[in-house]
């Protein structure tokens, strides 16, 4: 379990990745991650396929996740 300031550093850390990333990755991880939409609700609301909303989540993520590996 986290102390209260560790977990505010740590969402602190999280917001700054997902500012870093491109609006549309962005969005792509807080509909997905965020808003726990499926695949398919994801690509209705960016008019993209259920597959290319697929692949962008996992672009993003792996975008989202180099951002919080950097010092």
């Amino acid at each position: 379990m986290m102390t209260d300031q560790e977990s505010t550093v740590f969402t602190d850390g999280v917001d700054e990745a997902l500012e870093s990333l491109p609006e549309g990755d962005r969005n792509v991880i807080l509909l997905r991650y965020f808003d726990e939409q499926s695949h398919r609700a994801v690509g209705d609301s960016l008019g993209i396929s259920e597959e290319a909303a697929r692949r962008a989540s996992e672009r993003s993520r792996g975008a989202l996740a180099a951002c919080l590996r950097e010092p």
